[in-house]
This record gives C-alpha cells, structure tokens and sequence, in this order.
C-alpha cells in the first residue's frame, strides 16, 4: 500500500478510524494528511517489528524478513518520515517471544504475542516521533475522546493512550 500511495503525492483525510495497517502503511507514505474530529490512529504492527523480534529470538544469520523489515524503514525515510519510528512501535507493543512455525520454507513464520495490543500516538507523537506533518488532532490527545471511542473497537486486553497503559474494556 505504501509503494502505491508514496509516488501518487496523495492527501489522506482520516475521519474516524485508521488502524493497523492503515496507520503503518499509508499513513506515514501519504504526502499530505488531516485528521478529521476525534480520529483515532492505532499502530498494531509493524514488518520492522516482526524482523526486529526474528533477530532478538533467532540471531541474525539469515535474511528472514530483512525486505519486509527494510522496506519499511526505507519507506519512512523516503516519505521524509523518522524510520525510528518502527522502534518506537516496538516498544510500546512490546513484543514477546516468538515461535517458529515450519511452512516448508527457508524462513519459519513466526508468531508472537504483545503485552500491549495496540498504541494509539498523540499528535504530538505522530510530529515527534514519525516526523508527521499534519492537520487536524487525534483523539489520543484527549483522554475522554479516547473513553468514548475505544469501546467501539470492542478491545480485551491493555494498549497504550499516548504514554500510558490502560486496560480494556474500561470500567
């Protein structure tokens, strides 16, 4: 998606939900973007992250998922964007140990387990950490914005609000 939406110079206008691959993809490759009231961004996964915990569970020496992992990073560096922004999903995830799954291939799959299903970034983030240039906020800014829509997404497990854990469903 974002080998497609990067050269096209496309404005993404996000009016309510841009999740998972939306928020790795073309979100970071769009060259113009406006956030819509209470948009709610949520990074779930990254290729950068999956190569990243093939390397902390398996080593290094081998190439699997290097081309998912690098295009990533190339993408963000090519769309002006911070390619550390992949770590930054990493971190707040917070991936657990993986477990190779035979398919017959050089390279197993792998699955792993986060402690934190989802991180949904600030605008603040989103500029900082990505390098973002947008308009528009997210509704990660505003703690009763994010009470009102999370239920929505009928979520069982803990994510991140910006920098903060919170568990799911609310209370």
């Amino acid at each position: 998606m974002a080998r497609v939406v990067a050269p096209r110079e496309l404005h993404l206008f996000i009016d309510d939900h841009c999740l998972s691959a939306c928020a790795s993809l073309p979100l970071p490759a769009a060259d113009t973007v406006t956030f819509g009231p209470d948009a709610v961004v949520g990074m779930h996964y990254s290729p950068a992250m999956t190569r990243r915990v093939y390397v902390r569970d398996f080593g290094t020496g081998d190439d699997c998922y290097v081309r998912s992992g690098d295009g990533e990073r190339q993408m963000l560096e090519a769309a002006g964007r911070r390619p550390s922004f992949a770590d930054e999903v990493y971190d707040r995830l917070q991936p657990g140990p993986a477990r190779a799954i035979d398919i017959g291939d050089v390279c197993p799959r792998i699955e792993y387990d986060l402690t934190h299903q989802w991180w949904f970034p600030t605008s603040t983030q989103l500029r900082d950490l990505m390098g973002l240039e947008f308009t528009g906020t997210v509704c990660a800014d505003d703690p009763a914005c994010m009470r009102r829509r999370l239920p929505n997404l009928r979520i069982e497990a803990t994510v991140v609000v910006g920098d903060e854990i919170w568990t799911l469903p609310l209370e």
